[in-house]
């Protein structure tokens, strides 16, 4: 498995897990879901995935429409021995309620009440912009690598234009891209006052 799959699929456990302590009844954990959270930690995946309905393929297959569909046919993707030989569908147990709601035929699960969320973001300073910054950047980087950088606005647009350039990350989309060069230029610039140790409050 690749380390892109990995991070994939420790994303995954990470949702389901947080949904409920256990996950010995996989109805609660369903009925538990937040769809609201589970996007923001989605950012991950759309490093190399889009849940458009007519998105093109990124690095990573298109997510529309999975939930319900068979396991590994999505597009034109080569998909690895492992995943191809799970076979069967891609059914919700199996997956997470925010893929659910990008389908012509979502599934409906029944409305919980929702958790109180413990501050996410690790190391990262707390202010509009972390959420998006976090979950698209630490997909790849964990959040102590993208807070030491300090760098200016132009430095981190060269950044971000780099590592689209040469290391195959996906572009991001706007309004995304000017929300983390903002979070990343005004916390994280030259003086690198947030780090190490920021104010989460």
């Amino acid at each position: 498995m690749t380390h892109a799959a990995l991070r994939c699929l420790a994303v995954i456990v990470g949702i389901l897990c947080f949904a409920t302590p256990a996950l010995t009844d996989l109805s609660a954990v369903l009925a538990n879901a937040d769809p609201g959270r589970d996007e923001r930690v989605s950012r991950k995946c759309a490093a190399c995935h889009t849940v458009r309905q007519s998105g093109e393929k990124m690095v990573g297959f298109n997510l529309y429409g999975i939930v319900g569909g068979p396991v590994a046919t999505m597009g034109d993707c080569k998909y690895s021995t492992a995943l191809t030989s799970y076979g069967g569908e891609s059914t919700a147990e199996r997956l997470i309620a925010f893929l659910n709601g990008f389908s012509d035929n979502p599934l409906v699960f029944d409305a919980t009440e929702e958790a109180e969320e413990e501050y996410e973001f690790g190391v990262l300073f707390n202010a509009p912009g972390v959420e998006t910054t976090y979950y698209i950047c630490s997909a790849c980087h964990s959040e102590l690598l993208v807070a030491q950088q300090g760098l200016t606005r132009d430095g981190w647009t060269e950044l971000l234009e780099w590592m689209v350039d040469e290391q195959g990350m996906s572009d991001i989309e706007e309004p995304e891209y000017s929300e983390i060069l903002d979070y990343l230029s005004t916390h994280y610039g030259e003086d690198r006052t947030n780090f190490p140790n920021p104010q989460h409050n």
